[in-house]
């Protein structure tokens, strides 16, 4: 479980270093759209993949709303949905961009 721990930890760094690239660049004036909807997609992807290990980590009790795990789930697929996760489209227009 610990490993399962640390997976998710180092995956949620990734998501936040390329967060921080994407702000880096815009704020030196460079082209970021690229590393933007990059970092956007893996987050969102991530965000549900923390979610759900979660809700499988707490066993019956994370499907509740008594401990708000589900909420977490909940948001991250709508914030997948709207950022363009249905079905990839949002990753080839990305590509298409740049």
């Amino acid at each position: 479980m610990q490993m399962q721990f640390a997976d998710v930890h180092t995956e949620i760094e990734a998501a936040r270093l390329l967060t921080y690239n994407a702000a880096r660049l815009k704020e030196q004036g460079h082209h970021f759209t690229k590393q933007a909807a990059m970092a956007k997609w893996y987050s969102s992807v991530i965000a549900q993949k923390a979610a759900g290990s979660a809700i499988e980590w707490a066993g019956g009790v994370g499907y509740t709303r008594e401990t708000g795990i589900e909420k977490y789930w909940r948001d991250s697929k709508s914030e997948f949905v709207l950022s363009d996760g249905v079905s990839g489209a949002g990753e080839s227009r990305a590509c298409e961009r740049n």
